[in-house]
């Protein structure tokens, strides 16, 4: 759960995708995959959200990290080194230093 720059809050799910609450008009948008999209949510599967201090959103699924653009919901994604890597957690220590956990160890995975 994280608010989005415009007061909306961002909210994960495990089958969902990511839905988007605009409290003002008390709807719900979701952001979901879409086959044969590339520049969309790679699965439905969300684990977690962080928003970093650019404002950016980091997504954590299974063999997938993504970053978010709130602004055009352009996602990029970063590889991860190893098959069946499930990310669990994102936190960053300091500008452009980030640590993802994993899961089934794989350990941790620093991001710069």
């Amino acid at each position: 759960l994280t608010q989005g720059p415009d007061g909306q809050l961002w909210v994960v799910d495990q089958k969902s995708g990511i839905a988007r609450i605009h409290l003002r008009d008390r709807t719900v948008n979701y952001i979901t995959y879409k086959p044969n999209k590339k520049h969309y949510l790679p699965s439905n599967e969300v684990n977690t959200l962080y928003k970093d201090r650019a404002g950016r959103f980091w997504i954590g699924q299974m063999e997938h990290l993504s970053i978010i653009d709130p602004a055009n919901q352009h996602f990029s994604f970063l590889p991860l080194p190893n098959a069946g890597t499930f990310i669990t957690a994102i936190y960053e220590f300091r500008p452009g230093l980030w640590c993802a956990a994993g899961l089934f160890s794989n350990g941790f995975y620093w991001i710069e």
